[in-house]
């Protein structure tokens, strides 16, 4: 005996160490992922410390392990080389977790094709965790949804599909409202400027600019509105308006705080050079010109800069100098052909790729469908030739025998038959009378039974009936099924028609409520389960649902009964209402 006591407490004892592990485990992975936005390299520490365990992770743990560092990975700007990973946790998710889940590991899957260059197939995940999304749930992770617009519209971009990428921006910013994120709303529409450089649309770019720069300084983000004019500077150039240029210009150099105290921009800046250059050649100050292309001849915007001292050297009229920076001009201007080309080459290579993925996947379906169908048929074919032999060797064995006995069973049947339809008249006389003065006798009782009650229900209140009914055997009844959720217990048609019966009989107001309003069957259950106090886990168990579809359910009746189209206010309303 004292042996299997410290058998069982050492299980035990394990049990609990397993336990706290895991919880351990599960805890740091969730304090990684809220560190992923603020401080990644932490996040990623994190993760680092808990990667020696994976082994021992359930499947569950490790999809969730892999599908948060590549979440941190995302934010921390890391390159994606492969996509075997991310197909794993993107087709898990399809099967497990919720609506958020599968909806960040489609958008990874698309971060990572992202960063191998294959677009269409970034794009298509990105389509992919828009449509996993349950926008319509209070739990919708709007956040990651406006993530994935935004990288919907940086795609089109890139694919110079201004048109589609303005409505990818519009996404964005609806989803940014929805976060109550008014920092991303106001760059979702900046954003649009690139969309309208592409569709040379200088009116769309002045309007948005000067509707993005006012919304930057009603919130308070001042550098932000100083940077976004820079796309109006351009315009403004090519429209020689000097005045409004130097006008910008100036918020732009001293309240971007992209300048250091020599006045120089930061890196990656440097194309504002371009602007300043073809201000001062308009003003026809040439040495001012020139101080700011030799600026922009030392940055990554050769062309330009090559561009601007070419125009600089025809008006100073020196042919050396003009020779001299044709050929500049020309050799950067072929890099710049042979950079838009290899570009051009990775989207056809990722169009191709792409095409030729889902040819395969077609053909794989399309095999699959083609041998479903014959085994099918075959098998339809084995079980007809089958049933046919068999029935034919039944026939003829039988055939012989039902000849020779088939006369005196029609004889035997008919006399016995005959028999006994005599004794049941008999019989059906004498149960008849005694079974008519029973049922009166029993109708009798029960008339004056309902009578009696119906007098002690009237002296009742509204309240007490209410909870009568609350505590009910039949209520209680329906609470049983709502706590087994085995599929062998659900409540029958019988339950739901004594319960509906009661509930016209205790409070008839909800019964008229809903049999003269646009209600269906199924939403009729929800609202009387609703006002019975089951919680929305009962309902979603009684009724075999998920919990998102009674949620939905909830909120379109609350509307159609109340306008009011929220889940949780619908129980309130009902007893407010009755």
């Amino acid at each position: 005996m004292s042996r299997k006591f410290k058998f069982l407490c050492a299980f035990a004892l394990m049990v609990l160490f397993v336990s706290a592990c895991n919880e351990t485990i599960d805890r740091r992975i969730v304090l990684a992922d809220s560190l992923s936005l603020p401080r990644p390299d932490s996040a990623m520490m994190i993760m680092d410390s808990i990667e020696p365990m994976k082994g021992d992770f359930s499947r569950r743990e490790l999809m969730r392990y892999e599908l948060i560092r590549t979440k941190i990975q995302n934010r921390a700007y890391v390159d994606f080389t492969t996509d075997s990973v991310m197909k794993i946790v993107a087709d898990y998710y399809d099967k497990h977790g919720s609506a958020n889940d599968r909806m960040l590991a489609h958008y990874l899957l698309g971060c990572t094709y992202r960063d191998m260059k294959e677009a269409p197939m970034a794009l298509q995940c990105y389509y992919d965790a828009v449509e996993s999304a349950d926008t319509l749930n209070e739990d919708c992770d709007y956040s990651t949804m406006m993530s994935i617009w935004g990288q919907i519209a940086t795609t089109l971009d890139k694919q110079y599909l201004p048109m589609k990428e303005l409505d990818a921006w519009k996404q964005y910013r609806k989803f940014a409202l929805l976060s109550n994120d008014t920092l991303n709303y106001i760059v979702g529409l900046e954003m649009c400027v690139g969309a309208y450089n592409i569709l040379a649309d200088t009116a769309n770019i002045l309007r948005i600019t000067d509707k993005a720069v006012e919304l930057y300084k009603r919130h308070g983000y001042y550098k932000q509105a100083a940077i976004a004019n820079a796309s109006a500077i351009f315009v403004y150039l090519e429209k020689h308006n000097y005045s409004k240029v130097r006008a910008l210009q100036q918020i732009y150099e001293n309240e971007s705080g992209l300048f250091d105290s020599n006045g120089n921009i930061a890196k990656g800046k440097e194309h504002y050079y371009c602007g300043k250059g073809l201000l001062y050649l308009g003003l026809n100050k040439l040495d001012s010109a020139e101080i700011y292309y030799r600026k922009l001849q030392n940055s990554s915007f050769r062309f330009d800069a090559y561009k601007g001292l070419l125009k600089l050297y025809q008006q100073y009229q020196n042919i050396d100098s003009v020779l001299l920076y044709s050929t500049l001009l020309s050799d950067a201007y072929n890099e710049k052909i042979n950079y838009q080309q290899s570009q051009a080459m990775y989207q056809v290579k990722g169009m191709y790729d792409y095409s030729r993925n889902q040819k395969v996947a077609l053909q794989k379906e399309n095999e699959a469908l083609r041998n479903k169908i014959s085994f099918i048929l075959v098998s339809c074919l084995l079980v007809v030739v089958c049933g046919i032999s068999l029935y034919y060797f039944n026939y003829s064995k039988k055939r012989k025998k039902e000849e020779i006995t088939q006369l005196t069973n029609k004889y035997i049947s008919s006399v016995i038959q005959l028999n006994k339809v005599s004794e049941e008249q008999v019989l059906m006389k004498d149960n008849f009378l005694r079974f008519q003065d029973e049922k009166e006798a029993e109708a009798k009782a029960l008339k004056n039974q309902v009578a009696e009650l119906e007098g002690n229900f009237a002296r009742i209140n509204m309240q007490e009936k209410v909870s009568a009914l609350l505590n009910c055997d039949l209520v209680n009844h329906f609470r049983r099924f709502g706590q087994t959720g085995s599929p062998n217990e659900m409540p029958s048609n019988k339950d739901w028609k004594d319960l509906e019966t009661a509930i016209g009989n205790y409070v008839p107001s909800l019964s008229v409520l809903i049999n003269r309003s646009n209600i269906l069957p199924i939403d009729k259950q929800v609202i009387i389960l609703t006002y019975l106090g089951f919680s929305a886990k009962e309902i979603s168990v009684i009724l075999d649902k998920s919990a998102s579809r009674i949620s939905n359910i909830k909120a379109i009746t609350n509307e159609k009964l109340f306008n009011n189209r929220d889940a949780r206010t619908l129980f309130s309303n009902l007893r407010d209402y009755l």
